[in-house]
């Protein structure tokens, strides 16, 4: 008899141990997102076609055959029960290539033409346009998802590069509050939720 009460001791003592390793990850989770980075080039068209409206709003690999450079990552941020995935491509092209691919854009997208507001309460779903770290930005919103899929393409004259980041999470309801400063909400976002590398030079 007192073996097994010896043995049903440990075993709770093992459960609640691994509730608090469980719990500790969750709160670790929820200050400090955990995140899968992939930046393998031929991993690109299979994340492309996985994430909704994304094939809609990435050009296919083929298309970037003429550029000098391509930066690429995807990334997987998990955040308590919340997933958010994120796609980053930014293209380098010599100058006679950039000015045609740049023309390009405004026949290929629909840019929102002003920040999308909530209704009700007026907080931003999403910006139609900021500038960051030399890349003039311009969104795209796809489906009925508001900010949950959205894409934005950066340009930058002065390093002939176009940058196409995406995002997909069906957890967000709105970028900014209506308080906040939305251009400031939208390169934080840049920052938290993608591993993007601009060309510099």
């Amino acid at each position: 008899m007192k073996k097994v009460f010896k043995t049903l001791l440990i075993a709770l003592g093992i459960i609640i141990v691994l509730h608090l390793l469980l719990f500790g990850v969750v709160i670790y989770s929820a200050f400090d997102p955990i995140s899968k980075t992939d930046t393998n080039w031929n991993n690109y068209d299979m994340y492309r076609t996985e994430l909704h409206y994304a094939e809609e709003f990435l050009p296919s690999q083929n298309e970037f055959s003429n550029t000098k450079a391509v930066h690429f990552s995807y990334q997987k941020n998990f955040m308590l029960m919340f997933i958010s995935k994120t796609v980053a491509v930014t293209v380098q092209y010599t100058p006679e290539e950039y000015l045609g691919a740049k023309e390009s854009l405004t026949q290929r997208y629909e840019f929102l033409d002003a920040p999308m507001l909530q209704s009700g309460d007026n907080n931003y779903i999403l910006d139609n346009a900021f500038t960051y770290k030399g890349y003039d930005f311009r969104v795209v919103s796809y489906g009925y998802g508001g900010c949950k899929y959205f894409g934005m393409v950066g340009t930058n004259d002065d390093t002939c590069s176009i940058a196409y980041l995406y995002y997909s999470d069906t957890d967000l309801d709105y970028i900014a509050q209506a308080d906040e400063d939305l251009d400031q909400k939208m390169r934080a976002l840049i920052d938290d939720e993608f591993c993007w590398e601009p060309f510099t030079e």
